[in-house]
């Protein structure tokens, strides 16, 4: 028998309590059955979780008979290709003035790196790196500094 906050009488089933006992009110072994229950529904839930994605890896996805997985593989591979292709082509375009960009200071460094990496410079960038890639040559609006900014304005372009 149980009495609710009213004083109202209840007869229910120790199976009833079980379940609906606070754990506060519980003994310690009650609390650690619920616990390991908890963690076996938490492991079964991450199995099927794995079980499922092992399944769909696996599952032929397109016209050309790839799995999931192969397709992920091989999007990621022409992504990659992509990016490294991306980055030799701004190294070929902007690859002689790296080394004058170094020795610029640490903006004219920063530049490198980034164009190492295969950012190109845009906007007033470019005007300032072909400056500093001048300056190594002489002095702004010399004749060996203004051969050495058309010379790297001709070969950019």
């Amino acid at each position: 028998m149980i009495e609710n906050s009213e004083g109202k009488r209840y007869a229910v089933g120790q199976d009833c309590i079980a379940k609906y006992d606070a754990e506060g009110c519980a003994d310690e072994t009650l609390i650690e059955v619920k616990r390991r229950e908890r963690e076996m529904r938490r492991m079964k839930a991450e199995e099927k979780r794995q079980r499922d994605h092992e399944n769909w890896l696996n599952t032929v996805c397109n016209d050309l008979g790839e799995t999931n997985s192969e397709r992920r593989d091989r999007e990621f591979a022409e992504k990659e290709k992509a990016e490294e292709n991306k980055k030799n082509a701004v190294l070929d375009k902007w690859g002689f003035i790296v080394d004058a960009l170094r020795f610029s200071g640490r903006f004219g460094g920063e530049l490198a790196d980034s164009i190492e990496s295969g950012q190109e410079p845009y906007g007033y960038g470019v005007t300032i790196a072909l400056e500093m890639f001048a300056k190594q040559s002489g002095r702004k609006n010399s004749k060996a500094y203004n051969e050495a900014f058309d010379y790297a304005s001709n070969k950019i372009e």
